[in-house]
């Protein structure tokens, strides 16, 4: 199996799209999309993720490490296959 780069810890304000999110098991499942925050509590909410199957939400207590090459999370292969698509209107890209 090849060694993956695990990065330098970062915040997720730095997290930059297509940075691959990892389930539990190691495996890549998707690409980051867009980062979701509140801005008026000034708090981080979750990822908006690519995958095979479309755009899916992950929640930030599903993400255990944020680095400068991965996103991390404690979501088993099985559930994250599973995960919701995200809810609302898609976000307007900045002009």
């Amino acid at each position: 199996m090849d060694e993956v780069d695990e990065g330098e810890p970062i915040s997720y304000l730095a997290l930059a799209n297509d940075t691959p999110v990892l389930s539990s098991s190691g495996s890549e499942f998707g690409k980051v999309v867009h980062v979701l925050q509140i801005p008026e509590l000034d708090e981080f909410d979750g990822i908006v993720v690519g995958t095979k199957d479309g755009h899916r939400f992950v929640d930030r207590d599903q993400i255990t490490e944020i680095t400068t090459s991965l996103v991390r999370c404690d979501l088993s292969d099985e559930q994250a296959a599973a995960l919701p698509a995200p809810d609302g209107p898609p976000e307007e890209p900045p002009f």
